[in-house]
């Protein structure tokens, strides 16, 4: 069977998923298991997940043992992007799917999908759940993190001969151009905000939505939009009110401490009090790469640059890699949109935010940079890298 694909949007732009991807997640039950539903409404409690099937042929899990209103059954679950994927599949046709006794579908059912779900052979119709709205963490999220667990076993060492067999300078030119797609993409995302917002508040919205990274974008950018910059610097609230509105919705579970999300709501808070004009200072920051000559992190000032972020646009309330984190991610991508000027030597040679340690990893082992290579780990090699193999695992 061909392997299915999906194309979702993304914080960065759309991009593919295939339907294995789903799967991962399912096995590894990384959802909210107690808010499960069936679209009828009846309670969901999954005993096992059931035998990953890789076989190509028949349900996705088999000999699943799941509890549906009380009551436990056992057979087969099968997954799908969609509802309406059970019968363009002809699974309702298919005698192979009759022990099938859970529909796992990523979407939400649409109004002709709920008067035509999934129907057995004999004519038995489904209980069908919805993942999308219970999952831990985006889409692009849960791409990302299984591209990382790629860079393990004879899978990455595989990866990494191939990587060797090629000449350095030519290793470090495919991670430019990966690094290029992605901060084009950034760049985007970028200038559609910035059609829908003025400069303060997409400049608000995106560093509350980067302060929640990773696990607590989603309820960060929803404080970010129901109280917005010029709110938040005319009246007192402090942090733990902001993080009661959202209760819920937090996901707390094994964050460090500095990354709790009431924690980065008072870091925030602080900047707007120390400097309610952050992002009046921000769109004055100096960039300017067109002096010619080798372009580093040395000819680009990054080093000074950064310092005048740190103090100057953050008032000293941010630092260590989420300053980083939020220059590449938000400031940069915001900067360029805005002022419609290419920073991509900036934002390549920047200094690496909240990234993986196992990016350094790779480029460490491909002699790409790190101690030893003559090359220093920077925002662009690591995003290249990271691109690479988004793209060489879900393709």
């Amino acid at each position: 069977m061909l392997a299915a694909f999906e194309e979702v949007p993304g914080l960065y732009g759309a991009f593919r998923i295939p339907e294995k991807l789903i799967q991962k997640i399912w096995l590894r039950g990384e959802f909210d298991k107690n808010a499960l539903r069936t679209t009828d409404g009846d309670s969901i409690h999954i005993r096992s997940p059931g035998k990953w099937n890789l076989s190509g042929e028949g349900p996705d899990f088999l000999c699943a043992e799941i509890e549906i209103a009380g009551s436990i059954v056992l057979g087969d679950v099968e997954i799908h992007f969609r509802s309406s994927d059970w019968r363009a599949h002809g699974h309702h046709k298919d005698p192979s799917f009759e022990r099938v006794v859970l529909h796992v579908i990523l979407f939400p059912l649409s109004n002709h999908e709920n008067c035509n779900g999934a129907i057995t052979l004999s004519g038995i119709r489904l209980p069908t759940i919805e993942l999308l709205p219970v999952l831990h963490e985006s889409l692009e999220e849960f791409a990302e993190r299984d591209a990382i667990r790629s860079l393990s076993g004879a899978h990455f060492e595989e990866i990494l001969s191939g990587w060797l067999e090629i000449a350095v300078n030519e290793r470090r030119a495919r991670l430019l151009e990966y690094g290029r797609e992605r901060w084009d993409k950034k760049r985007a995302h970028a200038q559609k905000r910035l059609s829908g917002e003025c400069w303060s508040e997409a400049c608000h919205q995106f560093t509350l939505e980067i302060l929640g990274y990773r696990r607590n974008r989603a309820p960060m950018s929803a404080i970010s939009l129901s109280h917005t910059l010029s709110d938040l610097s005319t009246y007192k609230v402090n942090a733990k009110t902001l993080f009661l509105e959202r209760k819920g919705e937090w996901k707390l579970a094994g964050l460090r401490p500095a990354n709790h999300p009431e924690v980065r709501l008072a870091q925030y808070l602080d900047l707007v009090e120390a400097g309610p004009t952050w992002t009046e200072r921000l769109f004055t920051l100096s960039c300017d790469a067109s002096g010619g000559g080798a372009v580093t992190r040395k000819s680009l000032n990054i080093s000074g640059l950064r310092k005048i972020v740190a103090t100057d646009v953050l008032s000293g309330e941010i630092g260590g890699s989420r300053l980083d984190t939020l220059v590449v991610d938000g400031f940069l991508p915001l900067l360029a949109a805005k002022k419609s000027t290419d920073f991509f030597p900036y934002w390549f040679n920047w200094y690496a935010g909240d990234l993986p340690a196992k990016l350094k990893t790779f480029l460490l082992k491909a002699e790409i940079a790190g101690p030893g290579t003559g090359e220093a780990f920077s925002n662009g090699l690591l995003q290249g890298a990271l691109g690479y193999f988004l793209q060489k695992n879900l393709l």
